[in-house]
């Protein structure tokens, strides 16, 4: 190559040269050939080549190698540079032993050019691919190895076309994506008929070596399908596999594995049920299915149930586990959905056990801390709250759900200012983070900042629209009408956290359904299903409905039911849809309708303590002191801690001449209310990562 020549000589402009190429400064490379000119005319070829060099390198340097609207422009600006390098080329480039870096330099300059296939032409006649092992200066090593890169590059972008012409019926790939997907199912194809069905002895081996080839197609599917959103296609490619897979683990786990991501919860647990089997020994089947059903299926004692197999699988001293803390995760979610006070005090006894423990087997977890911190908040030991959330920020400083804890222990401790730095802190790391955007919003009603409380709410369907507006777009072509809208109203994920489902409901509240649904039937009549999952639409509901509470506190009560409306184009049987709406007539002193409103967002679900406790102070505003009553007290066994709730009954007993036991409901809620933070702890989603 050219250095080769260069390192013969002696002269002090070639040393220098040498030593300006490997540093970059193309300038005074320039400037010191016309120095080599004069020293040496036979070097001329050898200067013209420097010259090619310094000018391509000094473009590059201040343009883009490759962006389409610099091809023109480029063309233009490496004209000279090209000139030179074909003037190294030739029979006295051969003899200066430069043609080959002259061919390398040209094919990197029609690269930047946007000349693909000619820069491919001089990799070619570069001999690129048979170049003989030697030793090489800094400069050549890395004009080789762009070579190497560039050529790679190049070959990718010769803006690409199938190979094969499309005929009728034929599918042909309009993009790389496409060829790879394709190249799979044709590889998948292949694997799937050499597998042998047989589970004879004599076959074993044989059936071992098919099922290794249909594996290894299987992993590279996933990875390609999973990066594209393809997770459909990877669905029905697992389900054929189970056609010759009894018994293979690995296909089932990962059949289990793509229904989770394509949200088909119910068949997933079935999958995920049958690798458990398969795999009795392996405590990560459970965890799965028990996070399934946690996050997804709603049903609590059958996730306990999975942790507390994992946690029975292990090895004890092999390596940390999380099923100690799935057990945990478990007991804290029963504890929240239990209405009577002894089963909630002793699920909250085993879910601290469990958590301690977690945190004793693996010190470095930051979700075990989070979770354990998580819990003391939930039993109003704010000090040792705080001190766990803390451990958990120092293990895990960007976790977003630990510092949604912090701001709310922060709020919980009267420090809201210092919370509201917190979350926007948070914010600036997650920008998209909704629940961030939520606490926010009430941090600055709290602080009686309604307007700024207000842009905040709008940038959240902003954000809304941004993350989750494409994909249910795309999931519309999907979507059924054979679904009737009134299957949503058992659904378990409209519930709220602290809530069960509607069949929790006495018998004696199944009137006030039929009454719920009655009011909202002319809703329903032109009511449609939304496509895609529920939970964004579930989110979306949250933001129209925050959005009307912050027009209620700037006076703005019909924009607060515009908002109110466009919620219930999304799902009208919502009770929290219904309690807004109760609020608005409270606002306008329409206290019978916001009466209706209340007993309807109670019958469609009887937990909400929200709506439990606005009913009783309508009902107390209305005269009927009883019902208040009963009212609040269902409301106080349900949320206990809440120093509203306190009050209201407190106002109630006043009016009922019992003052002993109003004295001692405002003693109540004054001591709680130090310690209530700006959102329930339990308004935190349930987190796994």
């Amino acid at each position: 190559m050219a250095n080769r020549n260069m390192r013969s000589t002696t002269t002090k402009v070639e040393a220098l040269i040498e030593s300006c190429r490997s540093e970059g400064k193309w300038q005074r490379v320039i400037d010191l050939t016309d120095e080599l000119k004069t020293g040496s005319p036979q070097n001329e070829c050898l200067a013209n080549f420097l010259v090619g060099e310094a000018r391509l390198e000094s473009y590059l340097e201040e343009n883009a190698l490759v962006a389409e609207s610099n091809f023109g422009r480029a063309k233009t600006g490496l004209s000279e540079a090209r000139r030179y390098l074909n003037l190294a080329l030739g029979e006295c480039g051969q003899k200066a032993g430069i043609a080959l870096d002259a061919y390398l330099l040209l094919a990197k300059l029609c690269f930047a050019c946007g000349e693909f296939e000619p820069s491919l032409d001089n990799f070619i006649k570069a001999e690129l691919n048979t170049l003989a092992e030697k030793e090489l200066t800094l400069r050549s090593l890395k004009i080789l190895a762009e070579s190497y890169a560039i050529k790679g590059l190049g070959a990718s972008k010769k803006l690409w076309k199938p190979r094969k012409y499309q005929a009728r019926q034929q599918f042909s790939p309009r993009n790389q994506q496409e060829e790879v997907i394709l190249l799979l199912l044709i590889a998948e194809a292949l694997a799937v008929r050499d597998t042998v069905l047989s589970q004879s002895p004599e076959f074993k081996q044989a059936r071992q070596h098919a099922m290794g080839n249909v594996t290894a197609v299987y992993d590279l599917l996933t990875l390609a399908t999973v990066r594209w959103g393809l997770v459909q296609l990877l669905n029905e490619s697992f389900e054929k596999a189970l056609k010759f897979s009894f018994g293979e683990q690995h296909v089932w786990r990962q059949y289990g594995l793509s229904l989770m991501a394509a949200e088909k919860h119910s068949h997933a647990l079935r999958v995920l049920q049958e690798s458990i089997k398969l795999t009795p020994s392996d405590p990560l089947p459970c965890l799965l299915a028990s996070r399934l059903c946690y996050e997804s299926l709603e049903t609590v004692k059958q996730g306990l149930d999975y942790a507390q197999q994992a946690l029975k699988r292990e090895i004890k001293g092999l390596r940390p586990s999380r099923s100690q803390l799935f057990v945990g995760i478990g007991q804290q979610q029963l504890a929240i959905q239990s209405n009577l006070r002894s089963d909630r005090d002793a699920c909250h006894k085993l879910a601290l056990e469990a958590l301690e423990r977690a945190v004793q087997n693996d010190g470095h977890d930051h979700l075990a801390e989070y979770y354990l911190s998580l819990q003391y908040a939930l039993l109003n030991q704010l000090p040792e709250a705080l001190a766990h959330i803390r451990f958990a920020l120092a293990l895990r400083m960007e976790h977003a759900p630990c510092l949604h804890l912090f701001a709310l222990l922060l709020t919980a401790s009267r420090r809201p200012r210092e919370a509201l730095g917190v979350v926007e802190d948070a914010l600036h790391e997650f920008p998209d983070n909704l629940q961030l955007l939520h606490v926010k919003a009430h941090l600055q009603l709290h602080l009686e900042d309604a307007e700024t409380a207000l842009a905040t709410v709008q940038h959240m369907l902003a954000v809304w629209r941004e993350v989750f507006e494409a994909q249910l777009t795309g999931e519309e072509e999907k979507h059924s009408d054979t679904k009737s809208g009134v299957h949503l109203v058992h659904s378990s994920q409209m519930s709220d956290k602290d809530s069960n489902s509607v069949y929790a409901a006495s018998l004696a509240a199944v009137s006030r359904v039929e009454h719920a649904v009655s009011e909202a039937a002319s809703s329903l009549s032109s009511f449609t299903q939304r496509p895609g999952p529920r939970r964004p639409w579930m989110l979306q509901i949250e933001i129209w409905l925050l959005l009307a509470d912050v027009y209620l506190r700037i006076d703005q009560p019909n924009e607060a039911l515009n908002c109110i409306h466009e919620a219930s184009q999304i799902y009208p049987l919502s009770h929290q849809i219904m309690y807004m709406r109760g609020q608005v007539h409270v606002y306008l002193e329409q206290w019978r309708d916001a009466k209706q409103c209340y007993l309807n967002a109670v019958a469609a679900n009887p937990n909400h303590t929200e709506a439990l406790r606005a009913l009783g102070e309508t009902h107390l505003i209305l005269g009927e002191p009883r019902l208040a009553e009963k009212m609040l007290k269902d409301a106080a066994k349900l949320d206990p801690n809440c120093p509203r709730i306190w009050f209201a009954l407190g106002k109630v007993m006043e009016s009922l001449g019992d003052f002993y036991a109003a004295a001692d409901c405002f003693a109540t809620s004054l001591q709680l209310e130090p310690s209530c933070p700006v959102l329930p702890f339990t308004s935190i989603p349930l987190v796994f990562e």
